[in-house]
């Protein structure tokens, strides 16, 4: 039973040693879009103690324990609490407590300042027949419209930095007059509370780009330069210098595995090493070199002669030739054939009897003919 109770002491007297070394955690509270208010601490890292939060923001308030707490590894880093219109005007006096109340932390705060609204939405853009660019944007339902402040930051594709138009109060609209419609011009609003309505040190985030215009005009936005020199550098440099490696690489494999090579690129034939024979020891001789014959060359040698047949034309169809002349020009031209054409005969009877008579051999003439004839 003592040594309980000393184990108790002991751990107690531990929890405080090790609580009092502890710094005081940074703890910060804002405002979200005026819906809902949330302080965080340890936001960045897991605490080394599971602190209690307390709050109220009345002095005659009883301190009320967070009833939604953010956590991180079971550990407690931030409270939600609900928005109280109250509460922004107030001092809001927070606790932080460790385990068994050994070390606690008070803080005071004035939230006036601490709202952050959501960034517009519904952002629209028109333009007027000069070439008046309006634009237009909706606000969260929680602000109203007469604790709203704005600012627009736009530029086209030839500017190089933005351009910021100043503050609007309580409106929700702009215009850029005289607008160059060959270019694009980009727009982005953001927002925060009128200092009539507590201010704010926070600005919303940019909204969403709307646009307006085109993109025909020659000059590039510096961001446009930038990646159309990287593409370039893709297209002229990395890409041929990639393509090169790949087919050295396949080069390589080729070289060290010969029967690869020889599927993918099989050796063409070389037709000269068929013909050597012909044109060296044959000397260019193709029948000697085909091993054809000498009797099948020569069977196919003409063996036979053709016959001269002369043909002679009769110059006077009046004149008739003698059995003398004759024979005279019988026996002057040997076995050759003589024909005598008559010019009074008709052209084509000519032209057919002298293809006719040209491949006939002559007649014979017997003496004993000749000699019958000339006794008649």
């Amino acid at each position: 039973m003592a040594l309980g109770v000393i184990l108790v002491i002991v751990a107690e007297f531990l929890q405080v040693v090790h609580t009092e070394g502890l710094a005081k955690p940074n703890i910060s509270c804002i405002i979200y879009n005026q819906e809902y208010t949330q302080c965080m601490w340890s936001e960045h890292e897991v605490p080394q103690i599971n602190y209690t939060f307390f709050r109220k923001y009345k002095k005659t308030m009883q301190y009320s324990e967070c009833s939604q707490y953010i956590q991180k590894k079971e550990y407690n880093t931030g409270c939600k609490l609900e928005f109280n219109p109250d509460l922004k005007f107030s001092n809001f006096q927070v606790n932080l407590s460790s385990p068994k109340n050994s070390v606690q932390w008070d803080y005071t705060f004035q939230l006036k300042e601490k709202v952050l609204m959501n960034p517009p939405v519904n952002i629209s853009v028109t333009s007027s027949s000069d070439n008046d660019i309006n634009l237009t944007w909706n606000i969260p339902v929680t602000l109203k419209k007469g604790c709203l402040v704005s600012q627009v930051k736009y530029k086209n594709n030839k500017d190089v930095q933005w351009q910021t138009s100043p503050e609007i109060f309580k409106q929700t609209q702009f215009n850029l007059p005289f607008a160059d419609e060959s270019l694009l011009y980009e727009f982005y609003v953001k927002i925060t509370v009128h200092s009539n309505c507590g201010g704010s040190s926070f600005w919303s985030d940019w909204s969403k780009p709307v646009y307006w215009g085109s993109n025909k005009s020659e000059s590039l936005h510096p961001t446009e330069v930038t990646s159309f020199f990287h593409g370039y550098v893709f297209k002229a440099i990395i890409c041929p210098v990639m393509g090169s490696a790949i087919l050295l690489f396949l080069v390589c494999m080729l070289a060290q595995n010969e029967r690869l090579r020889i599927i993918l690129v099989p050796v063409i034939p070389n037709p000269g090493k068929n013909f050597e024979d012909l044109f060296g020891p044959y000397n260019g001789n193709f029948q000697e070199w085909m091993h054809i014959s000498k009797d099948v060359v020569e069977g196919f040698k003409p063996n036979y002669t053709e016959p001269v047949w002369p043909v002679m034309e009769r110059m006077e169809s009046s004149h008739e030739i003698s059995p003398e002349d004759r024979r005279t020009s019988n026996e002057s031209q040997g076995s050759d054939c003589v024909l005598l054409i008559d010019n009074d005969e008709d052209d084509s009877m000519s032209t057919s009897s002298t293809s006719t008579s040209s491949t006939l051999p002559a007649p014979p003439y017997d003496e004993p003919l000749l000699g019958d004839k000339e006794s008649m």
